[in-house]
């Protein structure tokens, strides 16, 4: 019997990081990723299906491993996933430089910004591992930073330092991290790192609340430190552009009049604006946050500027001079970031439900006193808390509204009372959650 001729023999040379395939009368071929294989093949006179055999050879000890170990993210919010159809790993994280940049230079790497994931050839696992692997160090280093930052912060809040910009020692502070594109957000910045920095963007003394946004300091094209008034805004790319605080003040009020005029009677982010008699007629669906926002405008002397009208579920917003007007074009300004943030936190929810089950159904959390939610936390953002309810169902906490944020991955009760909910941990029977709402 005639003895099989082997078509090519593969190595690897660990000093280039490159794949050397001897190929039978055609030389050699070197690549990195199977992808430059593919690339190759014509020139070097490979055909369709030796090329395959090349790269099923290199693909066959990962899908191995793959099978045996398969890769996982190392906290949280990282997740990765192998992709058999294309024979790559799809990874998902928040923006952060130092991660990105981590995981971008596994050998063979891309952004799809249509999908806002990242895709890494099933040959480079051992770089992506690398990769997650540091990924956890700068995840740890960021926690223990972050918590130094929220610490000094709470201290200079307490003691009074920021009260000159209207933050009282006894206010609760809201952090978010999310960056809409075009917007442009102003304050004085009341903390910073070599991670974040941290600017207080909105007050408000009735709920006392301060909302505090944080931004990557890798981002920034000039240092920022405590003490600056400025002005932060991302373009569609994610490149920031700081300006002054009074720069800050001329842009926001020209952008803000000029979308106000050209929206009217149009819905934009969720939020109409009409014109009528002595005002405007502001409509947006149930939303607590934005009543809140609105209803700001009443003023101590003028405490009707502001009613609801329950027959066309909408506000009436009386508009009795200048002043008011520009107050209200503001207003509407934040009230419709503040829904682009919130629609964009809950379609992340909505995804996630449905990647891990088929035909998920998201209920929103019933939030009046008493109600009460027990199950395993799927997953959390700035602004929604997703829980497991029972076959196919999930429920959307508000965030805002939770004393902590539960851990995600551990079964947790959230009971709510008053207008708040208190987070224990695992499931608690009902007869304790009185209790524990009192404490």
């Amino acid at each position: 019997m005639a003895k099989a001729v082997q078509d090519f023999k593969l190595s690897f040379d660990e000093e280039k990081e490159k794949y050397v395939a001897a190929v039978r009368n055609k030389g050699t071929v070197e690549f990195g990723q199977v992808s430059e294989l593919w690339e190759q093949a014509p020139e070097k006179g490979l055909t369709p299906e030796l090329t395959e055999k090349i790269a099923a050879a290199v693909l066959k000890p990962f899908l191995e491993k793959e099978a045996d170990q398969p890769l996982k993210g190392p906290i949280p919010d990282v997740s990765v996933s192998f992709v058999p159809t294309i024979n790559q790993y799809e990874v998902k994280l928040p923006y952060q430089t130092d991660k990105v940049r981590a995981l971008g230079e596994v050998p063979g790497a891309r952004f799809s910004k249509e999908d806002e994931s990242w895709y890494v050839p099933l040959e480079s696992r051992y770089g992506l591992e690398g990769a997650l692997g540091l990924i956890l160090e700068i995840d740890q280093e960021m926690a223990l930073a972050s918590n130094e930052l929220k610490s000094d912060m709470a201290k200079s809040i307490n003691g009074g330092k920021w009260q000159s910009i209207g933050v009282e020692p006894d206010m609760d502070v809201k952090f978010r991290r999310y960056h809409q594109p075009g917007y442009l957000y102003t304050g004085t910045v009341i903390g910073a790192n070599k991670f974040d920095v941290a600017q207080v963007v909105d007050i408000d003394r009735k709920s006392g609340i301060v909302e505090v946004q944080l931004h990557d300091m890798a981002r920034m094209p000039s240092p920022v430190l405590v003490g600056d008034k400025i002005g932060v805004e991302y373009n569609e790319k994610g490149k920031v552009e700081l300006v002054s605080a009074d720069q800050a003040k001329e842009r926001l009020a020209s952008r803000a009049q000029e979308k106000f005029t050209s929206a009217l009677g149009k819905e934009v982010d969720g939020v109409t604006v009409t014109e009528m008699e002595h005002g405007f007629n502001v409509k947006f669906g149930f939303n607590p946050r934005l009543s809140a926002k609105l209803n700001r405008l009443n003023k101590e002397d003028q405490p009707q500027l502001v009613s609801f009208d329950r027959e066309s579920k909408s506000y009436n917003v009386l508009v009795p001079d200048e002043a008011a007007r520009k107050a209200l074009v503001y207003v509407v300004a934040d009230l419709r970031q503040e829904s682009a943030e919130q629609q964009k936190a809950r379609g992340q929810m909505l995804r996630t439900a449905e990647s891990v089950l088929s035909g998920a159904k998201v209920l929103d959390a019933d939030t009046r006193d008493g109600q009460w939610q027990a199950g395993r936390i799927v997953a959390a953002n700035e602004r929604y808390v997703l829980q497991a309810a029972g076959r196919e169902y999930f429920k959307l906490h508000d965030a805002g509204k939770l004393e902590r944020s539960p851990e995600v991955g551990k079964e947790s009760t959230i009971v709510y009372g008053q207008g708040k909910a208190q987070v224990l941990d695992g499931r608690v029977p009902q007869r304790s959650h009185s209790s524990a709402l009192e404490r």
